[in-house]
């Protein structure tokens, strides 16, 4: 399976489609986890003994956190160290500089978030990961990643399982013989490279 990716304004190549649990031999390389989802300890773990034996290195996949809304501000550098994520901007920043972090950006901004952080960051974000589904299409944030060079990158395309049965998903699904899941992350994928083009 090929899976595009894209380039983030940082150089670094980032696949479009990621999953929270390995799926390396399908040929998956982005992972997406978070403090709060509780499995980060054994994502690496699986990455640890899977990446040998596909003959891939760390280099090979892109790995998305986040922090726990405890580790905000002051306690960013130490849930950093601790468990590999990070919190406040400049902690980000830090990181990145010192090469530890590929890439750094941020997770369910809105557009008056974004724009603050532009005006006050050093490294702006490179990517902006918030649910976008065909219910959600969050023009106005796709437009402002468009314009900053942000890649938009969607979570929650199946609208958490809603829109699975959704009379329009089904009729495309007839249509075109795939599954509901196979049409939502299509027009996630088909979304994310249209706001690459423009």
């Amino acid at each position: 399976m090929i899976v595009p990716s894209v380039t983030l304004m940082s150089g670094v190549q980032m696949p479009l489609l990621g999953l929270v649990t390995s799926a390396l031999r399908a040929g998956y390389r982005a992972f997406d986890t978070g403090a709060v989802y509780g499995y980060e300890a054994y994502l690496g773990q699986v990455l640890k003994e899977l990446l040998p034996k596909y003959g891939l290195s760390c280099e090979d996949v892109f790995i998305i956190s986040k922090l726990a809304p405890l580790d905000h501000g002051t306690r960013a550098k130490e849930a950093c160290l601790r468990k590999y994520r990070t919190q406040s901007w400049a902690t980000l920043e830090e990181f990145y500089a010192s090469g530890q972090f590929r890439a750094i950006g941020v997770s369910n901004y809105n557009a008056k978030h974004i724009r603050e952080l532009l005006m006050s960051c050093r490294v702006p974000p490179v990517v902006l990961q918030i649910e976008c589904q065909p219910k959600l299409i969050q023009r106005e944030l796709r437009d402002l990643c468009t314009e900053t060079g942000i890649h938009f990158q969607a979570y929650s395309s199946l609208g958490k399982g809603a829109l699975l049965r959704e009379p329009e998903v089904m009729d495309i699904v007839r249509s075109c013989g795939r599954t509901p899941a196979q049409v939502l992350l299509r027009w996630a994928v088909h979304l994310a490279l249209k706001n690459k083009q423009t």
